[in-house]
Protein backbone atom coordinates (compact mmCIF):
# COMPACT_ATOMS: atom_id res chain seq x y z
CA UNK A 1 0.00 0.00 0.00
CA UNK A 2 1.41 3.31 -0.85
CA UNK A 3 1.36 5.61 2.28
CA UNK A 4 1.85 9.13 -0.20
CA UNK A 5 -0.86 9.40 -3.07
CA UNK A 6 -0.34 12.37 -4.94
CA UNK A 7 -3.29 13.30 -7.91
CA UNK A 8 -2.99 15.79 -10.61
CA UNK A 9 -1.12 18.48 -8.23
CA UNK A 10 -0.55 22.33 -9.29
CA UNK A 11 1.59 24.46 -7.33
CA UNK A 12 2.60 27.97 -8.02
CA UNK A 13 3.91 30.95 -6.12
CA UNK A 14 2.25 34.19 -7.75
CA UNK A 15 2.94 34.03 -11.78
CA UNK A 16 5.73 31.65 -11.40
CA UNK A 17 4.42 28.03 -11.84
CA UNK A 18 6.76 25.09 -10.71
CA UNK A 19 4.44 21.72 -11.44
CA UNK A 20 1.19 21.10 -12.84
CA UNK A 21 -0.86 17.54 -13.30
CA UNK A 22 1.84 15.45 -10.96
CA UNK A 23 0.75 12.19 -10.10
CA UNK A 24 2.99 10.10 -7.79
CA UNK A 25 3.18 7.26 -5.46
CA UNK A 26 5.48 6.41 -2.24
CA UNK A 27 5.28 2.84 -0.77
CA UNK A 28 5.49 2.35 3.00
CA UNK A 29 9.04 2.03 2.89
CA UNK A 30 11.78 2.98 0.95
CA UNK A 31 14.70 5.44 0.21
CA UNK A 32 13.46 8.23 -2.12
CA UNK A 33 15.53 11.06 -3.57
CA UNK A 34 14.49 13.89 -5.36
CA UNK A 35 16.75 16.13 -7.33
CA UNK A 36 16.62 18.95 -9.81
CA UNK A 37 18.01 22.49 -10.31
CA UNK A 38 17.85 24.58 -7.96
CA UNK A 39 14.50 26.61 -7.47
CA UNK A 40 12.45 23.99 -9.02
CA UNK A 41 10.43 22.94 -6.14
CA UNK A 42 12.02 20.41 -4.76
CA UNK A 43 11.80 21.60 -0.74
CA UNK A 44 8.49 22.87 -1.74
CA UNK A 45 7.06 19.33 -2.25
CA UNK A 46 7.99 18.27 1.50
CA UNK A 47 6.11 21.35 2.47
CA UNK A 48 3.15 20.27 0.94
CA UNK A 49 3.60 16.37 1.65
CA UNK A 50 3.99 17.43 5.36
CA UNK A 51 1.18 19.85 5.46
CA UNK A 52 2.73 23.23 6.45
CA UNK A 53 1.73 24.39 2.54
CA UNK A 54 -1.81 24.29 2.27
CA UNK A 55 -2.45 26.40 -1.04
CA UNK A 56 -2.69 23.90 -4.04
CA UNK A 57 -4.78 22.81 -6.56
CA UNK A 58 -4.97 18.44 -6.74
CA UNK A 59 -5.19 16.32 -4.09
CA UNK A 60 -1.92 14.56 -1.50
CA UNK A 61 -2.97 11.73 0.89
CA UNK A 62 -1.00 10.93 3.45
CA UNK A 63 -1.39 7.96 5.03
CA UNK A 64 -5.39 8.25 3.87
CA UNK A 65 -5.82 11.30 5.06
CA UNK A 66 -6.47 14.41 2.99
CA UNK A 67 -4.04 17.44 3.55
CA UNK A 68 -6.31 19.93 3.70
CA UNK A 69 -8.98 18.61 4.88
CA UNK A 70 -7.40 19.09 8.64
CA UNK A 71 -7.31 22.49 10.25
CA UNK A 72 -3.80 24.08 11.42
CA UNK A 73 -4.19 22.38 15.21
CA UNK A 74 -5.00 18.59 13.88
CA UNK A 75 -2.55 19.20 10.78
CA UNK A 76 0.05 19.87 13.13
CA UNK A 77 -0.53 16.70 15.99
CA UNK A 78 -1.01 14.77 12.44
CA UNK A 79 2.61 15.74 11.63
CA UNK A 80 4.04 15.11 14.90
CA UNK A 81 3.07 11.20 15.64
CA UNK A 82 3.35 10.32 11.63
CA UNK A 83 6.64 13.00 10.09
CA UNK A 84 9.54 13.15 10.81
CA UNK A 85 10.97 16.52 9.21
CA UNK A 86 14.76 17.43 8.67
CA UNK A 87 14.82 20.82 7.55
CA UNK A 88 17.74 22.62 6.02
CA UNK A 89 18.23 24.91 8.60
CA UNK A 90 17.79 22.44 11.83
CA UNK A 91 15.27 24.59 13.26
CA UNK A 92 16.90 23.79 16.56
CA UNK A 93 16.82 25.69 19.86
CA UNK A 94 19.98 26.76 20.06
CA UNK A 95 20.27 27.73 23.77
CA UNK A 96 18.91 24.23 24.88
CA UNK A 97 21.38 20.98 24.92
CA UNK A 98 21.40 18.32 22.39
CA UNK A 99 19.33 15.67 24.36
CA UNK A 100 16.71 18.37 25.15
CA UNK A 101 16.21 19.19 21.98
CA UNK A 102 15.90 15.67 20.96
CA UNK A 103 12.94 14.73 23.64
CA UNK A 104 11.14 17.77 22.77
CA UNK A 105 8.40 16.09 20.76
CA UNK A 106 7.74 13.54 22.97
CA UNK A 107 7.10 16.83 25.74
CA UNK A 108 3.79 17.07 23.67
CA UNK A 109 2.56 13.68 23.90
CA UNK A 110 3.50 14.37 27.66
CA UNK A 111 5.87 11.73 28.27
CA UNK A 112 8.84 13.82 28.13
CA UNK A 113 10.14 13.82 31.51
CA UNK A 114 10.34 9.89 31.85
CA UNK A 115 13.32 7.98 32.07
CA UNK A 116 12.28 5.80 29.23
CA UNK A 117 12.21 9.36 26.82
CA UNK A 118 15.76 9.96 27.94
CA UNK A 119 16.99 6.59 27.83
CA UNK A 120 15.61 6.75 23.75
CA UNK A 121 17.03 10.18 23.35
CA UNK A 122 20.22 8.82 24.53
CA UNK A 123 20.54 5.88 22.57
CA UNK A 124 19.73 7.92 19.87
CA UNK A 125 22.29 10.67 19.78
CA UNK A 126 24.72 7.49 20.56
CA UNK A 127 24.04 5.75 17.44
CA UNK A 128 24.55 8.42 15.78
CA UNK A 129 27.80 9.39 17.27
CA UNK A 130 26.84 11.81 19.74
CA UNK A 131 27.68 10.22 23.33
CA UNK A 132 30.03 12.88 24.47
CA UNK A 133 27.27 15.76 22.92
CA UNK A 134 23.93 14.74 24.90
CA UNK A 135 25.03 17.95 27.73
CA UNK A 136 26.03 19.97 24.70
CA UNK A 137 24.25 23.56 24.39
CA UNK A 138 23.22 23.38 20.34
CA UNK A 139 24.84 27.09 20.03
CA UNK A 140 28.20 25.57 20.60
CA UNK A 141 27.34 22.29 18.02
CA UNK A 142 29.03 22.12 14.47
CA UNK A 143 26.96 21.79 11.59
CA UNK A 144 27.20 17.97 11.01
CA UNK A 145 26.37 17.65 15.30
CA UNK A 146 23.33 20.01 14.77
CA UNK A 147 22.28 18.14 11.70
CA UNK A 148 23.03 14.69 13.77
CA UNK A 149 20.42 16.05 16.34
CA UNK A 150 18.02 17.14 14.13
CA UNK A 151 17.79 13.37 12.92
CA UNK A 152 17.87 11.91 16.01
CA UNK A 153 14.46 14.44 17.15
CA UNK A 154 12.54 13.42 13.86
CA UNK A 155 12.95 9.49 14.71
CA UNK A 156 12.46 9.93 17.98
CA UNK A 157 8.15 9.56 17.60
CA UNK A 158 9.07 6.30 15.57
CA UNK A 159 7.02 8.22 12.44
CA UNK A 160 6.23 6.27 9.75
CA UNK A 161 7.64 9.01 7.68
CA UNK A 162 11.13 10.76 7.58
CA UNK A 163 11.52 13.96 4.81
CA UNK A 164 14.79 15.36 4.79
CA UNK A 165 15.83 18.49 2.99
CA UNK A 166 19.22 18.63 1.82
CA UNK A 167 20.35 16.89 5.05
CA UNK A 168 24.39 16.95 3.53
CA UNK A 169 24.27 20.40 2.39
CA UNK A 170 26.30 21.90 4.89
CA UNK A 171 28.39 18.53 5.97
CA UNK A 172 31.50 17.64 4.98
CA UNK A 173 32.06 14.13 3.51
CA UNK A 174 32.73 11.78 6.22
CA UNK A 175 29.03 13.38 8.64
CA UNK A 176 27.71 13.58 4.97
CA UNK A 177 27.99 9.73 4.68
CA UNK A 178 27.25 9.14 7.99
CA UNK A 179 23.76 10.85 7.66
CA UNK A 180 22.98 9.02 4.41
CA UNK A 181 23.63 5.78 5.53
CA UNK A 182 21.37 6.27 8.92
CA UNK A 183 18.77 7.23 6.68
CA UNK A 184 19.34 4.25 4.32
CA UNK A 185 19.26 1.79 7.76
CA UNK A 186 15.63 3.36 8.89
CA UNK A 187 14.60 3.24 5.32
CA UNK A 188 14.00 -0.91 5.41
CA UNK A 189 11.27 -0.58 7.49
CA UNK A 190 9.56 3.05 6.80
CA UNK A 191 9.14 5.80 4.11
CA UNK A 192 12.29 8.31 3.57
CA UNK A 193 12.06 10.85 1.24
CA UNK A 194 14.88 12.85 0.22
CA UNK A 195 16.24 16.20 -1.54
CA UNK A 196 19.49 16.31 -2.26
CA UNK A 197 22.14 17.55 -4.44
CA UNK A 198 24.67 15.22 -3.99
CA UNK A 199 24.42 12.78 -6.79
CA UNK A 200 27.18 10.52 -5.36
CA UNK A 201 25.05 9.82 -2.29
CA UNK A 202 22.24 9.71 -4.02
CA UNK A 203 22.90 7.07 -6.53
CA UNK A 204 24.89 5.43 -3.01
CA UNK A 205 22.22 5.05 -1.02
CA UNK A 206 18.78 5.66 -2.94
CA UNK A 207 16.52 3.52 -3.96
CA UNK A 208 14.39 5.25 -6.46
CA UNK A 209 15.11 8.62 -7.92
CA UNK A 210 12.79 11.12 -8.78
CA UNK A 211 14.02 13.86 -11.34
CA UNK A 212 11.92 17.50 -11.26
CA UNK A 213 12.58 19.04 -15.06
CA UNK A 214 10.33 21.26 -16.60
CA UNK A 215 7.70 21.07 -14.30
CA UNK A 216 7.00 17.29 -13.78
CA UNK A 217 8.83 14.22 -11.84
CA UNK A 218 10.52 11.64 -13.82
CA UNK A 219 11.30 8.13 -11.83
CA UNK A 220 14.24 5.79 -12.28
CA UNK A 221 15.08 3.09 -10.17
CA UNK A 222 18.50 2.82 -8.53
CA UNK A 223 20.55 -0.09 -7.27
CA UNK A 224 22.05 1.16 -3.72
CA UNK A 225 24.36 -0.09 -1.93
CA UNK A 226 22.98 -2.35 0.68
CA UNK A 227 23.45 -1.27 3.93
CA UNK A 228 23.80 -4.34 7.06
CA UNK A 229 22.15 -3.35 10.88
CA UNK A 230 19.51 -1.69 12.13
CA UNK A 231 18.99 1.38 13.70
CA UNK A 232 17.38 1.56 17.33
CA UNK A 233 13.38 0.83 16.52
CA UNK A 234 11.64 1.73 19.82
CA UNK A 235 7.56 2.17 20.28
CA UNK A 236 7.68 4.68 22.95
CA UNK A 237 4.23 5.24 23.80
CA UNK A 238 0.50 4.85 22.47
CA UNK A 239 -0.34 7.63 20.05
CA UNK A 240 -3.68 7.54 19.13
CA UNK A 241 -4.36 10.50 22.00
CA UNK A 242 -3.94 13.53 22.40
CA UNK A 243 -2.18 14.15 25.79
CA UNK A 244 -0.99 17.67 27.02
CA UNK A 245 2.48 18.80 26.88
CA UNK A 246 5.42 18.36 29.57
CA UNK A 247 4.98 22.15 32.08
CA UNK A 248 8.44 21.25 33.00
CA UNK A 249 10.07 20.54 29.47
CA UNK A 250 8.98 24.09 28.57
CA UNK A 251 9.90 25.66 31.87
CA UNK A 252 13.23 24.04 31.89
CA UNK A 253 13.75 25.40 28.07
CA UNK A 254 12.52 28.71 28.88
CA UNK A 255 15.12 29.17 31.88
CA UNK A 256 18.14 28.60 29.71
CA UNK A 257 17.33 30.72 27.71
CA UNK A 258 16.30 33.65 29.96
CA UNK A 259 20.28 31.97 32.01
CA UNK A 260 21.53 33.01 27.94
CA UNK A 261 20.22 36.06 27.66
CA UNK A 262 20.70 37.70 31.20
CA UNK A 263 20.54 41.42 30.81
CA UNK A 264 18.07 41.49 28.34
CA UNK A 265 15.90 39.26 30.97
CA UNK A 266 16.70 41.55 33.59
CA UNK A 267 16.03 44.94 31.72
CA UNK A 268 12.33 42.89 31.18
CA UNK A 269 11.94 42.57 34.37
CA UNK A 270 12.58 45.16 36.12
CA UNK A 271 10.42 47.47 33.03
CA UNK A 272 7.93 44.48 33.97
CA UNK A 273 8.06 45.23 37.67
CA UNK A 274 8.56 49.15 37.23
CA UNK A 275 5.02 48.99 35.16
CA UNK A 276 3.36 46.67 38.08
CA UNK A 277 4.35 48.77 40.73
CA UNK A 278 3.28 51.91 39.55
CA UNK A 279 0.10 50.50 38.57
CA UNK A 280 -0.85 49.49 41.86
CA UNK A 281 0.48 52.48 43.25
CA UNK A 282 -2.24 54.38 41.46
CA UNK A 283 -5.29 52.10 41.64
CA UNK A 284 -3.94 52.48 45.90
CA UNK A 285 -3.76 56.32 45.53
CA UNK A 286 -6.69 57.15 43.36
CA UNK A 287 -9.14 54.77 45.65
CA UNK A 288 -7.49 56.53 48.88
CA UNK A 289 -8.09 59.63 47.26
CA UNK A 290 -11.16 59.31 46.56
CA UNK A 291 -12.07 58.06 50.19
CA UNK A 292 -10.36 61.00 51.62
CA UNK A 293 -12.31 63.34 49.34
CA UNK A 294 -15.57 61.66 50.55
CA UNK A 295 -14.69 62.36 53.97
CA UNK A 296 -13.80 65.74 53.84
CA UNK A 297 -17.02 66.83 52.00
CA UNK A 298 -18.87 65.06 54.52
CA UNK A 299 -16.76 67.01 57.27
CA UNK A 300 -17.68 70.03 56.03
CA UNK A 301 -21.39 69.50 55.37
CA UNK A 302 -22.98 66.96 58.01
CA UNK A 303 -24.84 63.94 57.04
CA UNK A 304 -27.89 65.68 57.24
CA UNK A 305 -27.08 68.00 53.93
CA UNK A 306 -28.87 68.14 50.48
CA UNK A 307 -27.05 66.41 47.93
CA UNK A 308 -25.86 68.83 45.59
CA UNK A 309 -24.71 67.31 42.35
CA UNK A 310 -24.39 67.78 38.70
CA UNK A 311 -27.61 66.44 36.71
CA UNK A 312 -25.51 64.15 34.75
CA UNK A 313 -24.31 60.85 36.70
CA UNK A 314 -20.48 61.21 37.59
CA UNK A 315 -18.24 58.82 39.31
CA UNK A 316 -16.22 61.74 40.02
CA UNK A 317 -16.23 62.88 43.70
CA UNK A 318 -14.84 66.40 42.13
CA UNK A 319 -18.73 66.94 41.00
CA UNK A 320 -19.97 66.06 44.23
CA UNK A 321 -20.32 69.51 46.85
CA UNK A 322 -21.83 67.46 49.80
CA UNK A 323 -23.38 64.37 50.96
CA UNK A 324 -26.87 63.65 52.67
CA UNK A 325 -29.03 60.29 53.44
CA UNK A 326 -32.03 59.67 50.30
CA UNK A 327 -34.52 59.79 52.89
CA UNK A 328 -34.03 63.05 54.06
CA UNK A 329 -34.05 64.34 50.74
CA UNK A 330 -37.38 62.14 50.29
CA UNK A 331 -38.99 64.01 53.28
CA UNK A 332 -37.58 67.68 52.58
CA UNK A 333 -39.38 67.00 48.67
CA UNK A 334 -42.35 65.81 49.70
CA UNK A 335 -42.69 68.58 52.36
CA UNK A 336 -41.49 71.74 49.57
CA UNK A 337 -42.56 69.77 46.23
CA UNK A 338 -41.85 73.46 44.45
CA UNK A 339 -38.99 74.85 45.93
CA UNK A 340 -36.70 71.72 46.25
CA UNK A 341 -37.43 70.34 42.70
CA UNK A 342 -34.74 72.12 41.09
CA UNK A 343 -32.32 72.16 44.14
CA UNK A 344 -28.59 71.60 43.78
CA UNK A 345 -28.58 72.42 40.28
CA UNK A 346 -25.44 75.13 39.14
CA UNK A 347 -26.08 77.59 36.53
CA UNK A 348 -28.43 80.55 36.10
CA UNK A 349 -27.45 80.85 32.69
CA UNK A 350 -25.28 79.08 30.02
CA UNK A 351 -23.78 82.61 28.94
CA UNK A 352 -20.42 80.49 28.16
CA UNK A 353 -21.92 79.10 24.80
CA UNK A 354 -22.34 82.99 24.02
CA UNK A 355 -19.65 84.85 25.94
CA UNK A 356 -16.74 82.26 26.17
CA UNK A 357 -13.76 84.40 25.50
CA UNK A 358 -14.14 87.04 28.34
CA UNK A 359 -15.75 85.52 31.25
CA UNK A 360 -13.48 85.75 33.84
CA UNK A 361 -12.33 85.42 37.54
CA UNK A 362 -9.57 86.84 39.51
CA UNK A 363 -8.28 86.94 43.05
CA UNK A 364 -7.00 90.30 43.45
CA UNK A 365 -3.55 89.69 45.78
CA UNK A 366 -0.59 90.95 46.58
CA UNK A 367 -1.87 94.02 44.55
CA UNK A 368 -1.86 92.20 41.38
CA UNK A 369 -4.85 89.86 39.70
CA UNK A 370 -4.48 85.83 39.79
CA UNK A 371 -6.82 84.32 37.22
CA UNK A 372 -8.82 81.46 38.78
CA UNK A 373 -8.57 78.74 35.96
CA UNK A 374 -12.00 77.19 34.51
CA UNK A 375 -13.93 79.74 36.76
CA UNK A 376 -17.43 80.44 35.14
CA UNK A 377 -20.84 82.42 35.65
CA UNK A 378 -22.02 78.66 36.12
CA UNK A 379 -19.67 78.57 39.39
CA UNK A 380 -22.51 81.08 40.60
CA UNK A 381 -25.01 79.12 42.75
CA UNK A 382 -29.28 80.44 42.83
CA UNK A 383 -29.98 79.40 46.09
CA UNK A 384 -33.43 78.65 47.69
CA UNK A 385 -33.29 79.96 51.03
CA UNK A 386 -36.09 77.24 52.80
CA UNK A 387 -35.84 79.22 56.37
CA UNK A 388 -37.58 82.45 54.49
CA UNK A 389 -40.44 79.97 54.28
CA UNK A 390 -40.71 78.15 57.70
CA UNK A 391 -38.97 77.10 60.64
CA UNK A 392 -35.32 78.32 61.26
CA UNK A 393 -34.32 74.46 61.30
CA UNK A 394 -34.25 74.07 57.81
CA UNK A 395 -31.54 73.56 55.51
CA UNK A 396 -30.49 75.78 53.61
CA UNK A 397 -30.69 78.65 55.93
CA UNK A 398 -29.32 82.19 55.32
CA UNK A 399 -26.05 82.75 56.39
CA UNK A 400 -26.08 85.35 59.33
CA UNK A 401 -22.83 87.36 57.27
CA UNK A 402 -24.27 87.01 53.73
CA UNK A 403 -25.59 90.69 53.33
CA UNK A 404 -28.38 91.49 50.50
CA UNK A 405 -27.70 90.90 47.03
CA UNK A 406 -24.37 88.49 47.79
CA UNK A 407 -23.91 85.54 46.31
CA UNK A 408 -22.40 82.49 47.52
CA UNK A 409 -19.91 80.53 44.89
CA UNK A 410 -20.03 76.35 44.83
CA UNK A 411 -15.84 75.88 43.71
CA UNK A 412 -14.85 72.70 42.53
CA UNK A 413 -11.93 70.66 44.13
CA UNK A 414 -9.71 72.22 41.12
CA UNK A 415 -10.86 75.65 41.47
CA UNK A 416 -10.14 75.34 45.46
CA UNK A 417 -6.65 73.94 44.58
CA UNK A 418 -5.62 76.78 42.73
CA UNK A 419 -7.00 79.15 44.91
CA UNK A 420 -5.34 77.91 47.86
CA UNK A 421 -2.04 77.51 45.89
CA UNK A 422 -1.58 81.23 45.20
CA UNK A 423 -2.86 82.23 48.37
CA UNK A 424 0.56 79.70 49.65
CA UNK A 425 -1.68 77.48 51.83
CA UNK A 426 -2.55 73.77 52.25
CA UNK A 427 -5.02 72.87 49.36
CA UNK A 428 -8.13 72.04 51.39
CA UNK A 429 -11.48 73.24 51.82
CA UNK A 430 -11.00 73.65 55.49
CA UNK A 431 -7.91 75.49 55.04
CA UNK A 432 -9.47 77.84 52.86
CA UNK A 433 -12.45 78.16 55.10
CA UNK A 434 -10.22 79.00 57.48
CA UNK A 435 -8.25 81.85 56.14
CA UNK A 436 -11.52 83.43 54.41
CA UNK A 437 -12.93 83.78 58.17
CA UNK A 438 -10.29 86.40 59.24
CA UNK A 439 -8.91 87.73 56.30
CA UNK A 440 -10.64 89.79 53.40
CA UNK A 441 -10.20 88.08 50.22
CA UNK A 442 -11.46 90.18 46.78
CA UNK A 443 -12.70 88.47 43.89
CA UNK A 444 -13.30 90.08 40.41
CA UNK A 445 -15.59 88.71 37.97
CA UNK A 446 -15.28 89.95 34.50
CA UNK A 447 -18.83 89.58 32.15
CA UNK A 448 -19.08 90.52 28.82
CA UNK A 449 -22.47 92.40 28.11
Amino acid sequence: MNDIQIRNLKKSFGDDLLYEKVNLDFESKGFYAIIGDSGSGKSTLLELISGIYRDYSGDIRVLGREMRSMDESEAAFFRLKNIGYIRQSYDLLEQGNALDNVILPLASSGEGRSYKAKRKAKDLLISLGLKDKCKSRVSSLSGGEKQRVALARALINDPKIILADEPSGALDEENAELIYSTLAKISKNRLVIVVSHDMNLTHKYAEKILILSQKQFRSEDNSPLVQEGNLLQTNFSDRSDKKKSCFSTWFNHSLSVLKSKKLRTLLSISVLSFSLISFGLSLYISRDLKNELKNAFTSLTGEGNLVMEKETSSDNYFDVVSAAKKENIEVLQGKFPSEVEDYGITYLANFENYFSDCNQGYLELRGRRSVIPSFSIRTVNDYLWLDKYLEKDIYPEVPSVLEEEQIVLGIPFSTMANICLELRIERTYESLGNYLSYRYLELIVELEN
